[in-house]
């Protein structure tokens, strides 16, 4: 059999090269419609994910809403406001619009929650209607309601959560795994040609030594990514037709570059789109944090004689401190701080969770030991086990000068007398959100003229400095002894600056809340 001449090799090795570029493009085209493909259903398993916690949140503070109402006593025939009914509509027409969504993407799994959600939403709806006009009737709805409603949030919207993590876990593994496939076979493909091209080399070596120093000089323009550089061809030149091949090597290594820089330029815009994803979520977190301060008083209420500050510095974004300043009548005003466990977002939630408890038992003019006790019972029921709260209430009769007051749990509060003797507030019962039963004691005491009292989170007793020392209530008292004639917003400044001096350059750990009261 006669010998390949060059051209003939040529031709083979271009041929190779042809069908391997022809199987590389097949590839890419698999690789983008399986890629696209398994994106497409990780997606939709991520929003399903998102729209079935959407559903168990919304149910969650409907329930919430409906056990505070629950607790509220409406005289007989007062109707509760149209507008909060407006909105209880609307809220159960979301809900019921997101498991519509849910249902026409999976009709057979999501049967049992349209079913119950159903029956719970015509219970609440007839709790709603009976409100105010037969209250027996409305407690025996919604302890009709209680069943479903714990059926839902503890059992069906839970096993479609952990079916939906399951959808999205295999989601991505599909996608993981397409990826991982494409590339083991550009690997073999690379190998394939790289083996090609060492063959044809070593076959070819002897007929180079006339022109190798022409084809050396290319091939190296070549290497140094000159790719549009071309070999001069000589015709009816088996080398030729080898310099023919290099010219066309480096137009295909010039189009691979030019599609290496299109994917760089994709890989660049995907980067951007992740940014402004991040960016978004932030903007979400400063929302967060807007709606927190919003909740919060923006200036203490104006007291004949009296003097009245607070402030609260979030370690984070949001944070789980409260204060608040609630009017009780013409001479009294409640005055409420609040520490809730942990620090973020889930705290900012139960923070506002506490806000509404007390608020709605002040309004329903409970007494302050009345109000913890109530305010616990209703955290208790609404919140997960391992939540809690801390707090101080108090009530400040200003005509008579005298403040009556209850702790849960939280750290006493220092009342600094006209004398300079310090006395620690410590009278009350346990955190909030334990123990469903719990009662509390209260006290009262007289505020004489000079007198001060200041109410804080643990964040300004247990600031720390580099070696683990406390900033304590030692180091409050002495701030107070040491501004005591200053104005309460001036005290409250100089308390907020020591503990951060104190703790120098250690970062924040936790919220910073404070309360300052000074009789004039």
């Amino acid at each position: 059999m006669a010998v390949p001449t060059v051209r003939r090799r040529l031709v083979y090795a271009f041929l190779t090269i042809l069908a391997l570029f022809a199987v590389n493009q097949s590839i890419n085209l698999w690789s983008d419609w399986a890629r696209s493909r398994a994106l497409d259903e990780l997606n939709t398993a991520l929003s399903r994910r998102i729209r079935i916690s959407s559903v168990r949140q919304q149910l969650a503070d409907l329930r919430k809403e409906t056990t505070l109402l629950g607790e509220v006593r409406f005289e007989s025939g007062s109707a509760p406001d149209p507008l909060a009914r407006k909105a209880f509509d609307d809220k159960l027409s979301r809900i019921s619009s997101d498991i519509a969504i849910l249902s026409r993407e999976d009709s057979s799994g999501t049967r049992e929650l349209v079913g119950v959600f159903a029956q719970l939403s015509e219970l609440w709806s007839q709790f709603y209607d009976n409100l105010g006009v037969e209250p027996g009737w409305a407690v025996a709805f919604l302890a009709r309601a209680d069943p479903p409603g714990q059926r839902l949030l503890g059992v069906i919207v839970p096993r479609l959560e952990t079916q939906g993590n399951d959808e999205a876990d295999r989601a991505r593994s599909q996608f993981e795994t397409v990826t991982t496939r494409t590339r083991a076979l550009a690997l073999l493909i690379f190998l394939i040609s790289v083996t090609v091209g060492i063959v044809v080399a070593l076959d070819l070596s002897r007929y180079l030594v006339r022109r190798l120093t022409e084809l050396g000089r290319g091939a190296d323009l070549i290497g140094a990514d000159h790719l549009d550089h071309r070999i001069a061809v000589e015709p009816q030149d088996e080398l030729g037709d080898l310099a023919e091949s290099f010219n066309e090597m480096a137009a295909g290594l010039d189009a691979a570059r030019s599609r290496l820089r299109a994917a760089n330029d994709e890989l660049a815009g995907l980067n951007k789109l992740l940014s402004q994803r991040i960016e978004e979520e932030l903007a979400k977190v400063r929302l967060a944090a807007l709606i927190q301060r919003d909740l919060l008083p923006k200036k203490a209420p104006r007291i004949a004689g009296y003097d009245l500050a607070g402030r609260s510095i979030p370690a984070q974004t949001v944070g789980g401190d409260y204060f608040d300043f609630i009017t009780m009548g013409e001479h009294e005003i409640a005055l409420c701080l609040g520490d809730v466990s942990g620090k973020g977002l889930p705290a900012s939630l139960l923070m506002a969770n506490l806000q509404a408890a007390v608020r709605s038992q002040v309004l329903a003019a409970a007494s302050v030991t009345e109000c913890l006790r109530r305010t616990n019972t209703l955290l208790y029921r609404s919140t997960d086990p391992g939540r809690f709260v801390t707090a101080f209430f108090c009530a400040l009769d200003h005509d008579a000068h005298q403040l009556r007051f209850s702790s849960a749990g939280h750290n006493p509060p220092i009342l600094l007398r006209a004398s300079g003797e310090a006395q620690m507030l410590e009278v009350g019962g346990l955190i909030l959100g334990i123990m469903e039963d719990t009662e509390y004691q209260d006290a009262v005491c007289r505020l004489e003229r000079d007198d001060v009292l200041v109410i804080y989170s643990d964040g300004i007793s247990e600031a720390a400095d580099a070696e683990g020392e406390e900033f304590g209530e030692q180091g409050i008292i002495d701030v107070l002894r040491r501004e005591r004639h200053g104005n309460s917003e001036t005290m409250l400044d100089a308390i907020v600056k020591a503990a951060l001096d104190f703790s120098g350059d250690q970062l924040q750990m936790d919220d910073m809340t404070l309360i300052v009261l000074k009789r004039c």
